[in-house]
């Protein structure tokens, strides 16, 4: 993929949560496979074997960035979605709806969002690492080359 949205493995806790073993590992992994695994050519030869080229992601997402940098203002349907979904965990969340946090959380972020200048009520944080440019992006050789001799 070109971009990836993964947890912060930076994301301990805070005031009210301790963050999941699981989901920093996860985050640690994520980020590992993307670079040096997936645009190193030893690092999985094996794959390269196969047919597979290595790949440069462009953009990192990070989830609940410890120094957030982006950030995606939320609605109520946006929230309520949120909430549908964790009902769907019930191994986990039987019994609790995990909705107050969920909107603290949101709540936190917008103040956060509120600060950089994007007013809202609720929102999404997130860390922002971009590896590549996006070739769209890049100027054309005769424009470098005017530029150069400039």
């Amino acid at each position: 993929p070109d971009v990836v949205i993964t947890q912060d493995p930076l994301f301990r806790y805070g005031p009210t949560y301790i963050n999941h073993p699981d989901h920093r590992a996860v985050a640690d992994a994520t980020l590992a496979a993307i670079m040096p695994t997936a645009n190193t050519l030893l690092a999985a030869l094996d794959l390269y074997e196969e047919g597979l080229e290595p790949h440069d992601v462009r953009e990192i997402y990070l989830g609940s960035a410890v120094n957030p940098t982006v950030f995606v203002p939320l609605t109520t349907e946006d929230l309520n979605r949120k909430f549908a979904a964790l009902r769907e965990h019930h191994s986990q969340l039987d019994g609790w709806s995990g909705e107050q946090m969920v909107r603290d959380w949101a709540a936190e972020a917008a103040r956060m969002a509120r600060e950089a200048g994007i007013d809202c009520e609720f929102a999404e944080r997130f860390g922002y690492i971009r590896l590549k440019d996006d070739p769209k992006d890049e100027p054309v050789a005769e424009e470098t080359e005017t530029a150069a001799e400039a």
